[in-house]
């Protein structure tokens, strides 16, 4: 599972996951050894951007969807487990 593979001794070694905004997240690949990469934002909640994809992709059955409140965001110092 996605909470057991961070700690495979495997995926460990090779630096599969990372830890960033507060969340363990798969390390972005490919790995160049010139031009690391790096994570520049948190990841997107569920929900966070379907509204502008639906848009983009012109498809207003899945915009109509999205009435409604705004996806649940914690407070930026909540504790990681509260944030997912």
């Amino acid at each position: 599972s996605l909470t057991e593979a961070p700690h495979h001794p495997h995926l460990a070694a090779r630096g599969t996951f990372t830890e960033a905004h507060g969340t363990v997240q798969p390390a972005p690949a490919p790995r160049f050894s010139a031009t690391p990469a790096a994570l520049r934002l948190p990841p997107p909640l569920p929900g966070e951007h379907t509204a502008e994809v639906a848009r983009d992709w012109d498809t207003p059955a899945l915009t109509a969807r999205q009435d409604g409140p705004p996806p649940y965001r914690p407070a930026s110092d909540a504790p990681a487990r509260d944030r997912t």
